[in-house]
């Protein structure tokens, strides 16, 4: 009997020392399970990371092409933009206007492409209108460009510029409240024909009127 209890007791230990054996597999498995999710979440992390910063990298790229382009206008032609973009609609007739944002394309972006020309949101007539004015303009430099927009604005309007110093006389206030500012023209975009049929130029490369 005392043997039988003794072997009995034996195995015993041994089914307590398989149970914990197998439990400590268990746990093991459960923590290496536990480790690897934790290890590809930061991976996923360090991966969306990265992401968000080649974005934010490829932003700063993008905003300083744009800055460098802007730095790379001439004053005259920027001013001649704007008074276009202000009073191109009531002051130009359609062929002038055509004929500036020709102009102001090849100016600004250089040779028409089909994609760029695309871009823009125009009916089938203003589009052919449009893309024939710019692709007339092909081969020729930015500063013929520059040139030949504030010559075109010359011929049509020459007092623009005397038009350009009495708003700027006009943005000047006195005794006014010191949050007051300035609100100047809407950003410029490219309009022709009547209200109801205008076709509208809003393509990224900038927009113009």
């Amino acid at each position: 009997l005392a043997t039988n209890e003794l072997e009995s007791g034996k195995n015993h230990v041994e089914e307590m020392k398989c149970g914990n054996t197998a439990k400590s597999t268990a746990m093991q498995s459960g923590m290496e399970d536990l480790e690897r999710c934790i290890q590809a979440d930061l991976q996923r992390l360090d991966e969306d990371f990265r992401a968000q910063m080649n974005l934010q990298k490829n932003e700063n790229v993008r905003l300083q092409q744009c800055l460098t382009t802007l730095k790379g206008w001439p004053d005259e032609f920027c001013a001649a933009v704007d008074y276009v973009g202000d009073h191109g609609e009531d002051n130009l007739d359609d062929r002038t206007r055509l004929e500036l944002y020709g102009w102001y394309k090849q100016a600004t972006i250089g040779d028409c492409d089909d994609a760029t020309a695309k871009a823009g949101k125009w009916s089938a007539g203003a589009r052919y209108y449009m893309t024939k004015s710019w692709e007339a303009k092909r081969g020729c430099t930015k500063e013929e460009a520059f040139r030949s927009y504030i010559r075109v604005l010359d011929d049509a309007k020459p007092d623009w510029r005397e038009a350009c110093d009495e708003e700027e006389d006009d943005n000047i206030w006195v005794n006014e409240p010191e949050d007051k500012k300035v609100e100047y023209s809407q950003e410029p975009r490219m309009v022709v024909g009547d209200d109801e049929g205008a076709a509208i130029d809003n393509s990224a490369a900038g927009l113009f009127c």
